[in-house]
């Protein structure tokens, strides 16, 4: 016999309006940790008339995420090399550097 084991759940938290509509409105990066996150944030804000900022640079932690990311019609700016959170923060810093670098 197999037991099933769950060790991870994807639940989606519903959000109000102005819950998202603030927090998205002037950013400079959008943090994606896995496609669901992508697809969460894509279904909330398109149900609740939220438009996503232009300004705003998209990051993804992997390859994954990024095709998800590209699915919805918007540009990764930023993957992270090493797929982590750390490696997220990393590849932002290094983002950061080169701007100023220029």
């Amino acid at each position: 016999p197999v037991d099933s084991v769950a060790v991870y759940n994807n639940t989606m938290v519903e959000h109000t309006y102005d819950e998202i509509s603030h927090k998205v409105d002037d950013v400079d990066f959008l943090l994606f940790t896995s496609a669901s996150t992508v697809e969460n944030l894509m279904a909330q804000t398109t149900a609740l008339g939220i438009k996503l900022p232009q300004k705003g640079k998209w990051v993804s932690i992997g390859p994954a995420t990024s095709e998800k990311i590209r699915a919805y019609g918007k540009t990764v700016h930023i993957e992270a090399e090493v797929h982590t959170v750390e490696g997220m923060l990393d590849a932002i810093i290094k983002e950061r550097e080169d701007e100023d670098a220029t």
